[in-house]
């Protein structure tokens, strides 16, 4: 439904330079679209998260090794303006073994 949407707004998915942000180590959305993004041919996409939740190791090489190309960021200011599509994922504050880490989490990506 996201690539769907995507090519509905945008006219294509391919060179459109796409950005994630928020929970990416464990939002199963944000592993099952990056996936399908890899067929198509993405002008970039671009991770923003804190270190602690960035897209796991195992993907980020998948997508690599299939050729997409890809950065990381900890602050989406970085990357706002080269992004054409902004997919944002909620940090999960379930994840988090206490309120005061899920606090210290959510204050390291700058999403305002």
């Amino acid at each position: 439904m996201d690539v769907f949407t995507i090519r509905e707004e945008r006219g294509t998915v391919n060179g459109l330079r796409i950005t994630m942000v928020g929970d990416l180590k464990n939002g199963r959305t944000v592993h099952s679209l990056v996936h399908l993004l890899s067929l198509y041919s993405i002008g970039e996409l671009n991770y923003v998260s804190p270190e602690s939740l960035r897209m796991p190791r195992g993907i980020f090489d998948e997508m690599e090794k299939k050729g997409v190309p890809q950065k990381e960021y900890t602050d989406l200011d970085d990357v706002i303006e080269r992004t054409d599509v902004l997919y944002v994922t909620r940090i999960q504050k379930e994840r988090f073994t206490s309120e005061e880490e899920y606090n210290k989490v959510l204050k390291k990506v700058n999403c305002t």
